[in-house]
């Protein structure tokens, strides 16, 4: 039964990558922390594991993302070069620190960082068609923030940097194609970080350190397929209506994480 669970969480999960530029990690991290806490009650850190498992998966997702967006066009790898660099050393840092911090503390910290994504989003509007794309030397030290939040989340960064893009100046649809190009690269970085951070940590069995290779299996491998439809459904709605999906997920997301960990 445990194992079915984790099939249907990677089509989810592969589905909102292809569709919103994000490598699942929003989807995957709540659920896997309910998941592990339900079939490993007696275990002590079911979030880190969660958030560790998560960006494990995303490499994943994101990759089956990116060649769907790749291929229509939808990815500015001018901006990808620009800020790689940047990026991936927040996410390993972050990733690895993750370890000494509580877990319900870490819960807290996704609930407010949902919640400010999710309206930053509703205001942020769309660039004009002509304005042109820039990613100043002073913008970078903020990727690398994106970076380090991303890593201390478990999510790929595709909640951040789409918003980043958009306010660079790029069209919704290359922001949510650009970023899924970053996912992979954000999510490489803070799973290692979390391997390192937890190697002489007792976690559960059949794992690498906080990444539990079930669900890195099982999940990643249901959300390669469904990750291609994603991208096709994006690559078809209106940008606005896009951005407003986006927005709406991100709140139910956050009100539901604020149930668990406050409720």
């Amino acid at each position: 039964m445990e194992f079915v669970l984790l099939l249907f969480l990677g089509v989810f999960s592969g589905l909102l990558a292809g569709l919103l530029g994000l490598g699942g990690g929003l989807i995957i991290v709540p659920a896997l922390n309910l998941y592990f806490q339900y079939f490993f009650p007696d275990f002590a850190s079911p979030m880190h594991m969660a958030l560790a498992s998560s960006l494990a998966i995303i490499v994943v997702t994101a990759f089956s993302s990116l060649m769907a967006h790749h291929k229509m066009g939808n990815v500015n790898w001018w901006a990808v070069r620009r800020i790689l660099l940047w990026l991936m050393a927040g996410s390993f840092l972050s990733g690895y620190l993750a370890s000494y911090i509580d877990s319900s503390i870490l819960q807290m910290l996704f609930v407010v960082f949902l919640f400010s994504v999710a309206t930053k989003m509703l205001y942020l509007k769309d660039p004009k068609s002509d304005q042109k794309i820039t990613i100043p030397a002073y913008t970078l030290p903020m990727t690398t923030g994106i970076g380090g939040v991303s890593g201390l989340v478990g999510i790929g960064g595709g909640t951040m940097l789409v918003p980043f893009f958009s306010w660079r100046g790029l069209p919704m649809i290359q922001a949510v194609g650009t970023s899924a190009a970053m996912n992979i690269f954000v999510a490489s970085a803070g799973a290692i970080g979390y391997i390192f951070g937890s190697y002489e940590l007792t976690t559960l069995p059949y794992s690498v350190g906080y990444i539990y290779l079930p669900a890195l299996v099982l999940v990643g491998a249901s959300s390669i397929v469904f990750a291609q439809f994603g991208a096709r459904w994006a690559n078809r709605m209106p940008k606005a209506q896009l951005k407003k999906v986006f927005a709406l997920f991100l709140f139910g997301l956050a009100l539901l994480m604020a149930w668990e960990v406050f409720g």
